[in-house]
C-alpha cells in the first residue's frame, strides 16, 4: 500500500506548476509558445511544467520572474533542470557561439 501511495505522490504536479499543453510538445521537444526557440529534454521520459507561481511572482523562495519559466524533471525526479525565457535591450542572441560559450 505505501509503494501505490508513494508512485501517486510522484505522478501528482507539484503546487504552483502546470503540465505544458499538448502543442507545445513534440516527442521529448518543447517549443516556446512565441515559436523563438526548441529544446530537448535528455530523454524521452521527461516532464515539462510550466512554473506559473514564479511567473506570477507568487513563489516566496523566488523572485518575481522577469520572463516565463518552465522546468524539465526526469520520470525519477533525481534530475531536473529550470529555463526561463526573458528579452531585454542587453539580451544576446541564442546562436551556435553563444551556446558554444554557455
Amino acid at each position: 500500500m505505501q509503494v501505490v501511495l508513494l508512485l501517486l505522490a510522484l505522478a501528482v504536479t507539484p503546487k504552483g506548476m502546470t503540465p505544458i499543453p499538448p502543442s507545445q510538445l513534440h516527442g521529448r521537444t518543447f517549443t516556446s509558445p512565441d515559436g523563438w526557440f526548441s529544446i530537448d529534454a535528455p530523454d524521452d521520459d521527461w516532464e515539462w511544467l510550466e512554473m506559473t507561481n514564479v511567473n506570477a511572482g507568487a513563489d516566496l523562495r523566488s523572485p518575481p520572474a522577469e520572463g516565463v519559466t518552465w522546468m524539465a524533471r526526469s520520470a525519477n525526479m533525481d534530475d531536473w533542470f529550470v529555463l526561463v525565457e526573458s528579452q531585454s535591450k542587453t539580451d544576446n542572441v541564442l546562436d551556435d557561439g553563444y551556446i558554444a560559450a554557455l
